[in-house]
């Protein structure tokens, strides 16, 4: 969360001095999903200005697609700006969910799976990003790096699905996929 465009610059200037290969991952996070705004307009024109020609890719969700470039189509964005968008799917209605990754010039490669009903969708965006970034740096072509990401934040969500702790919209359970079922951290589920 980026806040303003005083800490947008801050972020510009740090990515300058990096090698111009760095694959940069932005997830522009603008508004909550209680309809607080996280980002001031002033900081979405310094992520579209400075931000947005460093990234390898820019993964917004629908809202956030629609308040940065006043559009809701993934290809338009992509091609305007040059930069691949990763439209995520989660704010659309529907049994199954459709992440759009638009390269420009090319037809929309699209990643489907089942919608999971879990209150435990906390940090989704941020997790896909940062995984998307991680494959990225291991070398993984960015539409291989972008299945493998959204296949990692679906297992999250379906391993995370019953998990409470807390009230309001829970936090996914990170770590490997695969590994054995985290404990149960609610206040029955302490060990004593």
């Amino acid at each position: 969360m980026l806040h303003d465009a005083g800490v947008a610059r801050a972020v510009a200037g740090a990515l300058a001095g990096l090698p111009a290969a760095s694959p940069v991952v932005l997830d522009p996070v603008i508004r909550s999903s209680s309809g607080r705004e996280l980002l001031d307009e002033a900081g979405r024109a310094v992520i579209l200005d400075s931000l947005l020609p460093r990234c390898a890719l820019l993964t917004p969700n629908i809202p956030e697609l629609r308040l940065l470039f006043g559009t809701a189509d993934g290809a338009e964005a992509a091609g305007r700006f040059g930069v691949p968008v990763l439209l995520t799917g989660g704010h659309a209605e529907g049994a199954v969910v459709e992440d759009r990754l638009f390269l420009p010039g090319e037809a929309p490669r699209v990643f489907r799976h089942p919608r999971l009903r879990s209150r435990n969708t906390h940090g989704t965006g941020c997790t896909l990003s940062s995984a998307v970034a991680a494959r990225l740096a291991r070398g993984d072509a960015l539409p291989a790096a972008v299945e493998a990401a959204v296949a990692y934040v679906h297992a999250l969500l379906a391993r995370s699905a019953g998990h409470r702790l807390g009230g309001g919209v829970g936090p996914m359970l990170h770590g490997p996929v695969g590994a054995a079922d985290p404990p149960d951290l609610s206040p029955r589920g302490r060990s004593r």
